[in-house]
């Protein structure tokens, strides 16, 4: 599952071959298709957009300014990761 601005985060999805869901924005509110236990299951790549690098963020790279990434893993007692 992909977080972040929806332009950068249905970019990245579309060119991996997993085709991971994008949470837009990290809204479940707009993004129906997305569940609590999916995230939870899952874990979530972030994606954020800022003049300068958030805490417990990287950098994606030269090629992207501004563009930072962080990873929350699954919880280890959420199950499997499965659509719901």
């Amino acid at each position: 599952m992909i977080s972040g601005p929806t332009a950068e985060a249905k970019a990245l999805a579309l060119k991996l071959r997993e085709k991971p869901l994008v949470l837009i924005d990290g809204r479940m509110d707009i993004s129906p298709w997305i569940s609590q236990h999916m995230v939870d299951a899952c874990g979530v790549l972030h994606l954020q957009l800022a003049a300068s690098q958030p805490p417990g963020h990287q950098p994606v790279g030269e090629g992207f300014p501004s563009l930072y990434w962080r990873v929350t893993p699954p919880q280890e007692d959420a199950g499997g990761c499965v659509e719901s």
